[in-house]
């Protein structure tokens, strides 16, 4: 398989491959790579043998592709999508055909120059892209985007497309005139969810935050303390994702300010949206809702950092993280979880209860509001069943009884008594807080050109069934450190492949528990340019 550029700008590798797993870098994808059967093998007699044994592949003829080349637009592979070449490079094996990686500078603008805009023709370098599922629409409004829903119906002994989440179909649909065409292939079930340090909880007295205004007034105590005796007092009270100064992702850190703002003005679930008037169809930036949204976030920013690029969570210098699911599998598929070390590359800090006992950070369900602001009058009220009936009561001691009630598994009992010990009673206990988890524009997925050749189409086409089918897919988003986060329920349950990739079981238990909740259809799942969905008399 060939690269077009950017793979070979790999860092250093690690000592190991699973360090190179918690720490999203490319060399174990190369070692990955190294271990596929190369293609084309000469068997002495002029013929060429291929290999399809792997699962996922059985249903190929064996060189159907020989001689057929794609070009493939990814984005920061090595961090974004880093099983992706690895499955190129074993689709090659089964095939012959090849998939030629290029690298976007802007995982948004960059696909849509190279489709066009329907009025003027683009370059068509690419048949196939990876790129966010916020900007795909502009590509499908103008026709320029391959429509899947006859190939998904072909292919669907091998997708499986009962198999995806509810919340993570609907990112990938695009309506006009009374149809409903899915045009993009989520592989990214992305929303914003917090963790946050158990230790620091109970050594100061601190309820489980509900709400975001019990959040800030975590994020003030916390900030400027020493969080992982280092003998600074210079850590962060709030750690998120996007912030001013992620690179590429510097356009979207409103987007966090929007996650809030659904908690206080969204409560009938995703139809009704939060973004715009129903009746004027203006942005609704002026209304109180988004007003408190940024007066919380203002004070968050003064007393965070960044919660994804940098070391600040799994080196102990953070109370509270608040960021995409993609960006905590470092910390759980590191065996050694938050930690410090010295210069000699011994662990000397890690959180620790008064027990002594090392403590994992807690993964919950988004923060909310125990009020929301009513729409006619502009007043603030308090949530009821009626008024918010996806809001749900908080338990006495703050925690979610997501995992009790979903009944998992008996193995998450100890972690469960654990939080009953530690936590004090929550302020808001019995009171409705509204959530509304918040898929922000950041989430995955991949697009065919509808112009390009037939063949070609073909062949990105069985390369995506191949990389989003549960045969490939269930080990890949547990097992690398990447951007793409659970979009099927086969990647969740049974949670073997969480439990083989060296995620702990409690770790694993409050992530699945959380992510089938947010992409649930009960979900109050919020969008941030939603149009509302009105009946028509």
């Amino acid at each position: 398989m060939t690269f077009l550029r950017a793979l070979q700008d790999a860092t250093p590798a690690p000592a190991t491959c699973s360090d190179a797993l918690a720490t999203q870098c490319l060399p174990c994808v190369n070692e990955a790579l190294a271990a596929v059967a190369p293609p084309s093998i000469d068997d002495g007699g002029g013929s060429k043998t291929y290999n399809c044994s792997l699962p996922g592949l059985e249903s190929f003829v064996p060189g159907q592709y020989e001689g057929i080349k794609v070009n493939y637009l990814s984005f920061v592979t090595e961090t974004s999508s880093p099983s992706m070449p690895v499955r190129a490079a074993e689709l090659e094996a089964c095939t012959g055909g090849q998939i030629f990686f290029a690298e976007a500078e802007n995982v948004w603008e960059d696909p849509l120059a190279d489709l066009g805009s329907g009025e003027v023709k683009g370059f068509e370098l690419y048949d196939g892209y990876f790129m966010s599922y916020s900007h795909f629409p502009e590509a499908s409004s103008k026709g320029l985007a391959e429509t899947l829903n006859e190939r998904i119906r072909e292919a669907n002994d091998r997708l499986l497309w009962e198999d995806v989440l509810p919340k993570v179909k609907t990112m990938g649909e695009y309506r006009k005139d009374g149809q409903t065409n899915i045009d993009f292939l989520m592989y990214d079930g992305d929303f914003f969810v917090p963790i946050i340090r158990l230790d620091l909880l109970e050594k100061y007295n601190k309820p489980l935050p509900n709400t975001w205004e019990e959040v800030v007034e975590l994020a003030v105590f916390f900030h400027g303390r020493d969080l992982n005796d280092d003998g600074n007092e210079d850590d962060f009270g709030f750690c998120h994702f996007p912030r001013q100064g992620a690179g590429y992702w510097d356009w979207w850190w409103p987007e966090a300010v929007y996650s809030t703002w659904a908690t206080f003005d969204q409560t009938q679930g995703i139809g009704e949206g939060f973004f715009f008037d129903s009746e004027t169809m203006s942005p609704r930036t002026s209304d109180p809702g988004f007003k408190k949204a940024a007066e919380i976030w203002k004070t968050l920013w003064e007393h965070g950092a960044d919660g994804c690029i940098t070391d600040n969570f799994i080196s102990g210098r953070c109370a509270i993280g608040f960021s995409p699911p993609g960006c905590w599998k470092g910390i759980f598929l590191n065996p050694d979880g938050v930690h410090r070390k010295d210069a000699n590359g011994t662990i000397v800090w890690q959180p620790r209860l008064k027990s002594g006992d090392v403590v994992e950070p807690y993964r919950f369900r988004p923060f909310g509001s125990t009020g929301y602001y009513d729409r006619k009058t502009n007043e603030f009220k308090d949530c009821t069943e009626e008024a918010c009936p996806r809001a749900e009561p908080v338990p006495a001691k703050g925690h979610d009884d997501l995992i009790a009630e979903e009944k998992l598994t008996s193995s998450y009992a100890p972690r469960a008594q654990i939080l009953e010990e530690i936590l004090p009673p929550s302020p808001l206990t019995g009171k409705f807080v509204n959530r509304a988890p918040f898929y922000w524009s950041g989430g995955l997925g991949t697009l065919i050109r509808k112009s390009a050749d037939k063949v070609k189409k073909d062949f990105v086409w069985d390369f995506f069934v191949y990389t989003n089918s549960p045969a490939t897919s269930v080990y890949d988003v547990a097992n690398y450190a990447s951007w793409l986060d659970d979009w099927r329920f086969s990647q969740l349950f049974p949670g073997d492949n969480f439990l083989a990739g060296g995620w702990s079981q409690d770790s694993y238990e409050e992530h699945a528990a959380v992510m089938r909740w947010a992409l649930s259809t009960e979900s109050n799942g919020a969008l941030n340019l939603r149009i509302p969905v009105r009946s028509v008399a």
